[in-house]
């Protein structure tokens, strides 16, 4: 194996240092110019709360609608039905200025899908009081809340 004498290795490793600076920086220059700030659309803040509101709006009264279609003692048909708009509810696009109201809608349908799992499991005593308890947060919401009227 041949020594490679410590200047040309100092050498080789200073050029090759620069080259990756500067590769690097036209990289970062290139991606900026040609990726952020020319193509992005605007986001309208407004029309993206709005659009939340509404779809929270069509879903809570959806779920009320079905819900008191539903035979009060079928626990099994009424936790699916509050899984189901569990899951809507989290598959909704959420704006920063409706955080705090969306984890406590989605606390209000996570107690109510507890107690109907209790109910189903026989416990009587819990299961009401978690579906008394959710709805009772649901309706707190409601009035909190004057666009969900």
């Amino acid at each position: 194996m041949k020594n490679i004498k410590p200047k040309k290795l100092l050498f080789f490793l200073v050029v090759t240092c620069l080259v990756l600076i500067v590769w690097g920086a036209l990289c970062a220059w290139l991606f900026q110019t040609k990726f952020i700030g020319q193509n992005l659309l605007p986001i309208d803040l407004t029309q993206l709360d709005n659009s939340y509101r509404s779809q929270v709006r069509q879903l809570m009264n959806d779920y009320e609608t079905r819900a008191a279609a539903l035979d009060p003692a079928d626990y099994a048909a009424r936790l699916l039905h509050v899984q189901t708009a569990l899951e809507k509810l989290l598959a909704l696009r959420l704006v920063k200025a409706e955080k705090d109201f969306h984890l406590d809608l989605v606390v209000a349908f996570t107690t109510a899908q507890n107690g109907y799992t209790a109910l189903q499991n026989g416990q009587t005593k819990t299961g009401h009081a978690l579906v008394q308890e959710a709805a009772a947060q649901m309706a707190d919401l409601k009035q909190t809340h004057d666009w969900l009227k």
